[in-house]
């Protein structure tokens, strides 16, 4: 964490000094900073990119789009509007061009495409084409550039009047109804609030956790995971205004920054249900632990399951292989296409402010034994392993060297042995 001094745990007198504090009292949030266990606690500024197939996968369970009519392209420069509305400058940064799959949505990260299908996800569940006709405009209201902007189907939306904003009932916009698709399908599916909640942590659900844990499991970020908010509520600001709106419940979400609370922990957990399509995957201290019965994702009744699952096959899973074939990992993919004993997937992301030496970077890599991007693969009985590195405030650039020798030490270790060849 820049700029705190962490107590070395082996030091016994600099850390009971350290919980003691000065004479006698320390503020829990300046403890749970200094000795917290950072893989529990949420990420600050939040997880960046890794987070775009949870949140895509979590909008596409619910809402019933067709994908490959889709498409969406960014712009360079500052904007001052947004759907209509003044707001502050804003960007969300590289621009890639029309993109109109969502392999390359996911391979090159674009936030441009990403902030359409979380414009779209933000509103509350409801048919799609109801959705485009009272929402959005099929003609640009400006002379300029007027974001944003999509194509569905060859048919050119747009945004425009807070009034057409998610949410919008007398006077105020909400993007983080309990009713909207990115809400149910984040809740649903993996366990992740829209706002904050009365209770602090993430409950392993395995009975050996709880014999182990007792009431320490009370101690959220030292014991277990806080909990994680994809926070669009807004509650301490004024709904009624578009410039707080957007920059409290929208502009850091699509970046996976500011109101996106999550510790690495749940990352891993919510990759696991992801790559298994099962609500029931957790994680478990139990080194004894067998599968856990699958429990499907909630898909909306309007979406066809089958259709699902290939989305998430063709999509997701292969716009993450190409993520480290010709995208934002391909240094690490050249580096694991040395070894091809299992299959790759991964997604980069980034975090910080725009100066370039305060900047985070974020990977997860999925290690699989079978190939999930095969159309016949049906999510179950497959053995796989998820990595999740942070590398907090440090050079703006991927360690791909170092990430590749955490990758290799894994493999050879007798516990991933075991487990992916038994």
């Amino acid at each position: 964490i820049k700029g705190l001094s962490r107590p070395d745990p082996n030091d016994k007198a600099g850390f009971n000094k350290t919980i003691m504090g000065e004479n006698g009292f320390v503020s829990q949030a300046l403890l749970r900073k200094q000795i917290g266990n950072i893989n529990l606690l949420r990420m600050n500024p939040g997880p960046g990119s890794t987070f775009k197939p949870i949140v895509f996968s979590a909008i596409a369970s619910q809402l019933n789009l067709d994908w490959d009519a889709f498409a969406a392209e960014g712009f360079n420069g500052q904007q001052k509007y947004f759907g209509g509305e003044k707001v502050a400058e804003y960007d969300f940064e590289k621009s890639n061009g029309r993109i109109a799959s969502i392999v390359d949505y996911l391979k090159y990260s674009d936030n441009y495409y990403h902030s359409n299908v979380l414009l779209l996800g933000s509103y509350p569940k409801q048919e799609l084409e109801k959705l485009l006709m009272a929402k959005f405009v099929q003609h640009n209201p400006d002379s300029v550039l007027h974001w944003p902007y999509f194509n569905y189907k060859g048919i050119q939306y747009w945004l425009d009047g807070f009034e057409n904003w998610p949410g919008y009932v007398n006077g105020s916009a909400n993007l983080g109804m309990d009713s909207s698709f990115t809400s149910a399908g984040l809740l649903r599916n993996y366990g992740i609030y829209n706002g904050n909640t009365d209770k602090s942590f993430d409950m392993f659900s395995c009975c050996y956790d709880s014999l182990l844990f007792l009431s320490a499991y009370k101690r959220s970020g030292f014991i277990l995971p806080e909990y994680s908010v994809f926070d669009q509520q807004g509650a301490n600001i004024n709904n009624k205004i578009p410039y707080d709106v957007f920059a409290t419940c929208f502009r850091g979400h699509v970046k996976g920054s500011s109101q996106v609370l999550v510790p690495p922990a749940k990352m891993l957990d919510a990759f696991g249900k992801m790559i298994t399509q099962s609500r029931n995957y957790s994680l478990t201290l139990n080194p004894y632990a067998t599968e856990t019965e699958f429990f499907p994702f909630a898909v909306d009744n309007t979406i066809v399951y089958n259709n699902y699952l290939s989305l998430m096959r063709e999509g997701v899973f292969t716009g993450m292989k190409e993520v480290l074939n010709s995208g934002t990992a391909a240094v690490l993919g050249a580096l694991l296409k040395k070894r091809t004993n299992y299959y790759y997937y991964a997604k980069t992301g980034t975090t910080g402010d725009n100066e370039v030496k305060t900047k985070s970077k974020l990977m997860t890599v999925i290690i699989s034994k079978k190939d999930i991007t095969d159309p016949g693969f049906n999510f179950r009985n497959n053995k796989f392993y998820t990595i999740y590195f942070t590398s907090q405030n440090g050079p703006a650039k991927q360690n791909e060297q170092f990430q590749h020798e955490i990758i290799q030490f894994i493999e050879r270790s007798a516990s991933f042995n075991r487990y992916m060849l038994q």
